[in-house]
């Protein structure tokens, strides 16, 4: 950090904060939401979180400089641990979903 100007000690502080707290929303889906509400809103950000951190990469890679690592470890966790934050269909695939006449199906976008 010493060859860092202010401006980029300011966005790498700003890159620190949106790294934790990406890194906290990993550990929301194990986290019990009873013990504290508000933290679970968080899940509702994750995809803003990670698109962030990856302009981030992008401008520390423009720079060439190696404090593109805490985003890049960050969104590593995320690309082994995202099927954990998002089961679009609770997981199973279509063919094995079981179907009924009395069903409701429900289409959107």
């Amino acid at each position: 950090m010493k060859n860092l100007g202010i401006w980029n000690k300011f966005v790498f502080f700003i890159n620190s904060i949106f790294a934790f707290f990406l890194l906290v929303g990993y550990i929301l889906p194990y986290y019990p939401p009873k013990i504290f509400p508000p933290i679970s809103v968080l899940t509702l950000v994750i995809p803003v979180l990670i698109a962030v951190n990856v302009l981030f990469v992008i401008y520390w890679i423009f720079l060439l400089k190696r404090q593109v690592l805490l985003s890049l470890i960050v969104l590593g966790l995320w690309f082994f641990h995202h099927t954990t934050l998002y089961k679009p269909g609770g997981g199973k695939l279509p063919a094995e979903v079981v179907k009924s006449e009395n069903q409701i199906r429900l289409f959107s976008y």
